[in-house]
């Protein structure tokens, strides 16, 4: 129990394992901003449902005609000459196929439950490596005695070899179990929070379009059950692998650059041999696949192992328990043997050259690169940084916007014709008005037999009347901003509704929370790092130390609001301008419908360029907030989790909630803004105070 104690009593443990399950809960939400985005707008909530519906129905009559037809596909593809060899893999695929699908021949698929919770839960890779990230954590706890030099003392007492490992992996199956059922049940509520559908739980998994090649009669519920203990085996596994490679290896650093090595190239291995590989035992038999094993379930895979042909789902299944125990004796044994005694190899003197150099380089940086250096390499800063750069990146939608067709000519006329609405610009609208009147004088002209072409022709035009419309009412209010003295531009507003609008708050939020969180495990260290370490007095009693000191952590804080600023909102312009017409930046703001009330005669780039200045603020006031606590808090620990609070700015943190959508309510942007700016001059106030005070 001290053991156990000693592990989850600390706080930077908690603090990690907390900030896992936030961020999981964050990673699903952001992943499923395009959905819940196509739900909260009201003229697409009722196309996107039935559009799951359908998807849902297709699924059902696709699974039972699999089904009827299993047995005479079998048949008629055992008579082909080629396949008839009994011995040969494909007879024996077509053989294990049939009957495993035989299982679920009687199978009653239920449709009358939203099944899309279950699937976007099921298609979250991200909660395996959130899971990895846990794994990391907790095995970097079993090092602590060789990080502070007491291994000597520890491996020489009675029970500090196998009676201490033996504790560290009943510690680790149970932290492990623990956290898998938190973050698979955090997951799973969630999606269903969002989507709705629990009442799918009852019926058989085959029900979900995803798991629709699973060939055991379960529930989905009993699925669940299935899929949960499944992969806690296999990060068990993985846990106690690298547990087990890093305890054979004394240099822990190096030790950890070949577990990414490995796992780099087992990825590398995975996504290269296709499925039907000779060599595909080597895409399953693969340390990165039993660390993400989604596959295993969505997927029915045969593959031949020597000569005997095996299921992918009973492999993964019997091996789980196998490799887990196997693991588990393995890592007591090595750190029951390993010594702390140990002469420097080869790789380690090299290792030692690269640092001394390293060093070499270090000495000549000095000021804010040297500031630079200790926050994002010292302060672990880093791995923050790679993480948000990876999860903006990702979130980019890079697939094509669906429009129907009065859509798409209308963004083709925008293309051509955006600008100050002119005689000459007004030429393209009236030769379309022109022709759709012609069709309606032809139809109203026409009887007989040739009603039916007119007709025909009248329904082809569908489209160009929808954009007529649309038309007639930008005309309409173009030429309402003329009578304020305001230029009318023919201006697709679309691209600007979704990035300052109400349809892109999700992902502003999410962008917000992200960024917030970065800045907080960049900065919150900064002046307590130096406290900790017990530098501070030192660094306040030199010339340099105090004011210079001072203002090189805030340009470091000015250089990571901007770092985070311009991905998150250059991340939102690229995407925007991506699937929207971004065209017209020189037209005044009121063309834009919901900012016509917009008091100032400014223009949309200018618009835009305040939007990303108020974001950077914003940005700029949370840094610096969180450099205020780092210079209150003598830990590191205690300073990322007081700062976790600044999360709270999140509501304000995409600017449009007061600045955009607030526009008729101009008192409340004038005191977001004045609150924004008295924070940050308190912050860098009570920030300076605080260093400069020696006494202290």
């Amino acid at each position: 129990m001290g053991e156990l104690r000693r592990i989850v009593c600390q706080k930077k443990y908690l603090l990690a394992v907390f900030v896992l399950l936030i961020a999981n809960l964050f990673l699903f939400q952001y992943y499923q901003m395009d959905n819940l985005q196509a739900l909260r707008d009201k003229e697409t909530r009722q196309d996107t449902l039935d559009v799951w519906q359908e998807d849902q129905e297709t699924a059902k009559e696709e699974f039972v005609s699999k089904i009827k037809e299993m047995d005479a596909q079998s048949e008629t593809l055992s008579e082909i000459s080629i396949f008839s060899d009994e011995n040969s893999f494909v007879n024996q695929n077509i053989q294990r196929t049939k009957k495993d699908f035989a299982r679920i021949k009687g199978v009653n698929i239920d449709v009358s439950h939203s099944e899309k919770a279950m699937s976007e839960f099921l298609e979250y890779d991200e909660i395996f490596y959130v899971f990895l990230l846990f794994i990391i954590v907790t095995v970097l706890n079993f090092f602590d005695e060789r990080k502070s030099g007491l291994w000597q003392i520890t491996y020489s007492c009675k029970a500090g070899r196998m009676k201490l490992a033996v504790k560290r992996l009943g510690i680790f199956l149970f932290l492990t179990l623990l956290f898998s059922f938190f973050i698979f049940s955090e997951t799973l509520w969630m999606a269903f929070f969002d989507y709705g559908g629990s009442g799918i739980l009852s019926s058989p998994a085959q029900s979900v379009i995803a798991l629709k090649d699973f060939t055991l009669p379960l529930s989905v519920s009993g699925f669940l059950i299935y899929y949960w203990v499944i992969c806690t085996l296999l990060m068990m596994f993985t846990g106690l692998f690298v547990w087990a490679f890093l305890s054979l290896v004394h240099n822990r650093n190096l030790g950890l650059v070949l577990v990414v090595l490995i796992y780099g190239t087992a990825f590398a291995l995975y996504h290269l041999i296709p499925q039907q590989h000779p060599l595909c035992v080597l895409r399953y038999f693969n340390l990165w696949f039993l660390a993400s094993p989604k596959e295993t379930f969505l997927e029915y895979v045969n593959f031949r192992i020597g000569g005997i042909l095996v299921n992918l789902r009973e492999f993964v299944q019997g091996t789980a328990i196998v490799f887990c125990a196997a693991a588990g004796i393995a890592a007591c044994y090595i750190n029951k043997r390993t010594r702390p005694f140990y002469a420097a190899g080869i790789v380690e003197r090299v290792l030692e050259r690269v640092n001394e150099w390293w060093k070499k380089i270090l000495c000549h940086c000095h000021g804010i690169g040297f500031e630079l250096y200790k926050t994002l390499f010292y302060g672990k800063g880093i791995f923050a940084a790679i993480i948000f750069v990876y999860l903006i990146v990702s979130g980019i939608s890079m697939e094509d916007l669906m429009v129907s067709p009065a859509r798409e000519q209308l963004n083709h006329f925008y293309e051509q014709n955006t600008g100050h609405i002119t005689k000459e610009t007004m030429q393209p609208y009236e030769k379309i008005t022109k022709e759709l009147k012609k069709v309606e004088e032809n139809r109203a002209k026409a009887s007989g037999e040739s009603l039916k072409e007119a007709d025909d022709i009248y329904e082809s035009y569908e489209a160009t009347r929808a954009m007529a419309l649309k038309l007639e009412e930008r005309l309409n209010y173009a030429e309402k901003l003329e009578k304020q003295g305001i230029d009318g531009w023919w201006l697709n507003e679309t691209g600007y509704r979704w990035l300052f609008g109400k349809g892109n708050v999700s992902d502003r939020m999410v962008h917000g929370a992200l960024a917030i969180l970065a800045m907080i495990f960049m900065l919150s260290g900064c002046y307590a790092m130096e406290r900790q370490s017990g530098v501070r007095f030192i660094l306040r009693c030199t010339k340099k130390g105090r004011k210079s000191f001072f203002l090189r952590k805030e340009v470091c804080a000015v250089i990571t609001a901007v770092f985070t600023c311009g991905l998150t909102v250059g991340a939102e312009i690229y995407e925007a301008g991506r699937l929207y017409n971004l065209d017209g930046l020189s037209a005044p703001v009121q063309n834009i419908s919901f900012l016509q009330n917009v008091p100032f005669s400014i223009s949309i780039g200018q618009f835009l360029c305040i939007w990303i200045f108020m974001r950077f603020l914003i940005y700029m006031m949370v840094a610096n907030l969180c450099l205020m606590i780092s210079s209150t808090t003598e830990r590191v620990e205690k300073a990322q989790m007081i700062s976790l609070s600044l999360l709270i700015f999140t509501v304000i943190s995409g600017v449009s909630e007061y600045m955009v959508l607030g526009t008729q309510r101009g008192r409340k942007t004038i005191f977001v803004g004045i609150f924004v700016l008295l924070c940050l001059c308190i912050s860098i106030f009570v920030t300076y105070r605080r260093w400069r005070n020696v006494n202290d």
